[in-house]
């Protein structure tokens, strides 16, 4: 998975997927320490990768790209859409958080 993220937009790619999320469409990012509850709606849900829709306990509806045994993962929310992300040690959804805040 890479990741880029500067004041204008979050890019993360993993094999062939693509998620751009831009700076100013961000509503909220904050840091998760603990994976809420996930039922998987469309797409994946391997040992070490949820990947696709999901519905999340007390968030709704998002899209997740993650690993469900990180760490720490990150929330972030528009307007139109709410997406999981963690980075299995390659970024710090802390500072990605604060970037887009």
């Amino acid at each position: 998975m890479r990741c880029t993220v500067t004041s204008e937009e979050l890019v993360i790619k993993q094999n062939g997927t693509t998620y751009a999320i831009a700076a100013e469409d961000v509503v909220r990012a904050e840091v998760l320490e603990e994976l809420p509850g996930l039922k998987k709606r469309m797409g994946s849900n391997f040992s070490a990768l949820y990947k696709g829709s999901y519905e999340a306990k007390g968030i709704g509806r998002c899209e997740v790209l993650l690993d469900p045994g990180d760490d720490a993962f990150l929330l972030v929310e528009t307007e139109e859409k709410t997406y999981i992300f963690s980075f299995r040690g390659e970024a710090d959804p802390a500072a990605l958080a604060e970037t887009l805040q």
